[in-house]
């Protein structure tokens, strides 16, 4: 909790320098929008049911969870970056099935 609060202390203090200082502020609604998406991947996370085995529990969980996190960011857009990934994938992809 130390750590968190240390954390989330540092990098307040450089936003708010970097808007005093440049009037420069490095983020836009997009990042509200990825912390949602984060909290309810945990949220839906809580409702899984734990696994005898711990590995198997691990495996199940991180796919769901990155399959559920990974899907939102996806479809609502969120970053241009992953787009510009997203459609070279299914670029190489419709090529792949067109020389088939």
């Amino acid at each position: 909790l130390a750590a968190l609060i240390s954390n989330f202390t540092y990098h307040l203090m450089q936003v708010i320098f970097l808007y005093i200082k440049f009037r420069f502020f490095p983020y836009d609604f997009r990042i509200l929008i990825v912390i949602l998406i984060a909290l309810i991947t945990y949220l839906l996370s809580l409702l899984l049911p734990e696994l005898p085995n711990f590995i198997a529990d691990i495996i199940v969980r991180s796919s769901l969870m990155t399959i559920v996190f990974g899907t939102l960011i996806i479809v609502l857009k969120v970053s241009s970056d992953i787009e510009t990934v997203k459609n070279s994938i299914i670029m190489r992809v419709n090529s792949f099935i067109k020389r088939k």
